[in-house]
């Protein structure tokens, strides 16, 4: 019971802020715009209820690091489970510059170069490379775009998932785990590797 009692008085209080703020800060709450340079890992408990706007972003690490989206299959499978709880939270529309990384969107994510993020639910958008845990609803790249957990429809040149609850268009799509189908000029499931058209709706 004394235990309890002091639960309150080390709680944190969550502040909100309207309608322009920096989501550089933990345990706050944005309605409206908030604005920054690029995401912070250590940033905590932050969600913007609106629109999220990031300059420049850090979809520029894509090129400095030299990522190859297809050196490794299934690069976006590689988060552990402690880091899918997401620094960051965006209820509405997400811009970058160059891209974003370590947020959850439900909403619309658009990146200018590439991004990487633990969940969308809605729409997902980067000219080079989309890298999401888990996606739901429509997610787009020019080159190359990867989900852990694929639920709805991949577009892009290279489509990789680890598992897959929908549909995969691009030249070449791949995914270990599928309940849907795939379109493209060459595509790889686990039961069969065909041109053209694939699919799987059993375990």
């Amino acid at each position: 019971m004394l235990l309890l009692a002091f639960v309150p008085t080390l709680a944190q209080e969550r502040k909100t802020y309207s309608p322009v703020w920096t989501y550089h800060q933990s345990n706050i709450q944005v309605r409206g715009l908030s604005v920054g340079w690029f995401p912070l890992k250590n940033t905590l408990n932050t969600t913007t209820t609106g629109l999220r706007l990031e300059v420049p972003g850090s979809g520029w690490i894509f090129f400095l690091a030299g990522v190859n989206p297809l050196g490794a299959v299934y690069d976006s499978t590689r988060f552990t489970q402690e880091e899918i709880h997401m620094p960051e939270k965006i209820n509405g529309l997400s811009l970058s510059a160059t891209g974003s990384t370590h947020t959850s969107v439900n909403g619309v994510c658009i990146g200018g170069i590439g991004h990487m993020g633990w969940r969308i639910n809605g729409f997902s958008a980067a000219p080079w490379l989309s890298y999401m845990h888990t996606s739901h609803g429509l997610q787009l790249s020019g080159l190359h775009a990867s989900s852990h957990r694929m639920k709805g429809l991949q577009l892009a040149i290279y489509t990789t998932a680890e598992m897959l609850r929908g549909v995969q268009i691009g030249v070449v799509t791949k995914s270990r785990n599928t309940r849907g189908l795939q379109f493209g000029l060459w595509n790889v499931n686990e039961k069969r590797r065909l041109p053209v058209f694939n699919w799987n709706f059993k375990p």
